[in-house]
């Protein structure tokens, strides 16, 4: 399952050591101009890019000291002045001068004219056109006169639904392609500028706003968005993720496209209006019917031969959880043959008969040396001979109360897995799930086998049609050959 997080980034201003920057007295103006405000082919009648006040660009004036340049005009004009606010010594020198817009204080440039840049990941595109600081422009002239292209291509969303309101959107590559962040710029006069993400930035891109937004109600009405991309071949498409004002990241709306998209630059994409649905989460009620109650989860350690473990006959309760910030289903256990006091939150989808333990939960924690500095976490995972996978850890509910391990016929097993500042330290425990028992009330067991139920296996009639299959799921990183010890518990 995707997972969606919400970062905050706070950027500060570092003053070189070596580099005196000072208030400019008097300086040149550089009249600045964009591209495509004509209502070109590449742009219709209500899309024009237009400068706001006090917009700031990072300007090398043929040189690679980067200044503080402030545009002299007013909302909505669409050529303009800038003038130097911050001034440097100069550096080395640049056969032409170069523009940045946005202002950031980590744009640079190589003596060769190479811009680093970021590509924003977090956006905010909403209404007529895409945030004011999500297109990256880039100019490079022989004098003051700047011509402004824009680095990326435009995806247009047109979203509606009756009485919906929207609290964040996110847009993911599916082939995990780099879509934001470090990225590097080439530009020369006269010519398109050049945008190459770097292969380690992220594959996503997302908004979330300060109130959420009402939608409108029909096709007619539907609401704008706006994601700024970089140029690319999304092999295999993306997909947007619409989350609801209640900032349910477990139940967003799905839009996809699985064939590829070519994001070409200074060119938008407008997306046929869609309609916003939020699939429901289980109901508390369909949650105890068909999950709550206490089961032997029967297993075998894949080091028992070598480290006499295993095999385990885990007691494990699951239920509502009281906690749905975490996850609307909790799954305890005093001892999961690796920890005590074990909880484990996941979700259940009724619809599909599936229950869900969330992939990367911590389940112990020990002290990696003597030191007691790092700390190594115990998370659980799924894992094959090789590989390490992210997914959801999943269970077919073939009858109420009956569970069985979804991925069990591709040969994958529950891996408890080492990290070490959020990166991959080595094994603890890999076991294969054998059978889930169900453990009837006492109170309850006659009348249930009365009625004709099989506690262990459930009836045939209960039985749900949809097999779990793989579709799409990529390793996160390959097994090391460590095996670790639980020593010193820190949990």
């Amino acid at each position: 399952m995707k997972r969606l997080f919400i970062f905050i980034a706070v950027a500060a201003l570092a003053v070189s050591c070596s580099t005196k920057i000072e208030s400019v007295k008097s300086s040149p103006l550089f009249h600045a101009t964009i591209e495509g405000l004509q209502g070109t082919k590449l742009y219709a009648e209500d899309l024009k890019i237009y400068w706001n006040a006090k917009d700031s660009i990072n300007l090398f004036n043929k040189t690679k000291t980067s200044r503080i340049a402030e545009f002299q005009g007013v909302d909505g004009a669409n050529s303009g002045d800038f003038k130097i606010v911050r001034d440097g010594f100069d550096s080395d020198a640049l056969n032409y001068v170069y523009a940045v817009y946005p202002y950031d204080v980590n744009n640079a440039i190589s003596a060769e004219g190479e811009i680093n840049v970021t590509f924003p990941t977090v956006q905010s595109g909403f209404g007529n056109s895409f945030g004011p600081k999500d297109n990256i422009m880039i100019s490079a002239t022989e004098d003051e006169n700047l011509f402004f292209r824009n680095v990326g291509g435009y995806v247009h969303l047109k979203l509606y639904g009756d009485n919906v309101s929207v609290a964040g959107l996110e847009l993911d590559s599916n082939a995990e392609e780099p879509i934001s962040g470090a990225a590097v710029v080439t530009a020369a006069p006269g010519a398109e500028p050049k945008l190459t993400v770097s292969a380690e930035g992220d594959a996503y891109v997302y908004m979330i706003f300060d109130e959420p937004i009402t939608l409108g109600a029909t096709a007619e009405a539907a609401t704008d968005f706006w994601f700024v991309l970089p140029p690319a071949v999304l092999s295999e498409g993306f997909t947007v993720y619409v989350i609801n004002e209640s900032f349910d990241f477990d139940h967003p709306c799905l839009l996809s496209i699985s064939t590829p998209v070519e994001i070409k630059r200074n060119t938008r994409i407008n997306m046929p209006a869609a309609e916003v649905v939020f699939p429901e989460g289980a109901s508390t009620e369909e949650i105890e019917s068909d999950l709550s109650g206490n089961y032997i989860i029967n297993s075998k350690s894949k080091y028992e031969a070598t480290n006499g473990l295993g095999p385990y006959s885990d007691p494990v309760t699951i239920g509502p959880s009281a906690d749905a910030a975490n996850g609307p289903v909790l799954l305890t256990a005093e001892s999961f043959g690796i920890a005590d006091d074990v909880e484990l939150y996941g979700e259940y989808d009724s619809d599909k008969s599936l229950y869900s333990i969330y992939s990367g939960q911590i389940v112990a924690g020990f002290y990696k040396d003597e030191t007691q500095t790092d700390i190594v976490w115990i998370k659980v995972v799924m894992c094959d001979d090789q590989y390490i996978y992210n997914d959801d850890i999943a269970f077919n509910v073939t009858a109420p109360h009956s569970l069985s391990f979804a991925y069990a016929s591709y040969g994958l097993n529950l891996l408890f897995a080492g990290y070490v500042n959020d990166e991959y330290y080595g094994d603890y425990e890999e076991i294969t799930i054998q059978s889930i028992v169900y453990q009837a009330p006492s109170g309850i067991a006659a009348r249930a086998a009365a009625r004709g139920y099989d506690v262990e296996s459930g009836l045939d009639s209960y039985f749900h049609p949809r097999a779990w299959q793989i579709y799409g799921m990529k390793p996160l990183c390959e097994r090391s050959k460590v095996k670790l010890r639980l020593s010193e518990r820190v949990l």
